[in-house]
């Protein structure tokens, strides 16, 4: 499957953005090389090394925690200063972050991109995902 969806609905929003802009997510989300990368990166909950690391990096270790995680674009709102929400759902099946074995169970959580662009091109991405939401469907936590 595709790395990221993009409902019908939001069909011709994404279309008006630059392509440059679809470039850098779909090689955010694959690791595959942008081709424009920004000159900023930053994630939510730098309290959590590894894993703000990992989402800087493009989150190689939260893909391999959850090998058949599908992302589908849920909101697009902004202009230069762009907000991309993506509806994320995956199996546990690989290991997250070394500290826990696969589970098998399933994640829905939500990524957030928080871009600015410049003429095209994306030169900050501010990335949230709610890892605590991921933690306690793990069964790690507790709801609050």
């Amino acid at each position: 499957m595709e790395a990221l969806h993009v409902p019908t609905a939001l069909g011709p929003r994404w279309q008006e953005l630059d392509l440059r802009v679809h470039a850098y997510l779909r090689g955010f989300l694959t690791l595959a090389t942008p081709r424009e990368r920004p000159d900023h990166v930053a994630a939510a909950d730098p309290g959590v090394p590894s894993f703000h690391d990992d989402l800087i990096g493009g989150a190689p270790c939260l893909r391999a925690a959850f090998p058949d995680l599908v992302r589908e674009v849920v909101a697009i709102d902004g202009g230069d200063h762009l907000v991309i929400r993506i509806a994320c759902e995956g199996t546990h099946d690989g290991p997250f972050f070394g500290f826990m074995l696969a589970t098998g169970r399933q994640v829905r959580f939500e990524e957030r991109h928080v871009m600015r662009v410049r003429n095209g091109r994306v030169i900050e991405d501010h990335v949230t995902i709610d890892l605590r939401a991921i933690i306690r469907q793990l069964g790690v936590l507790s709801a609050p």
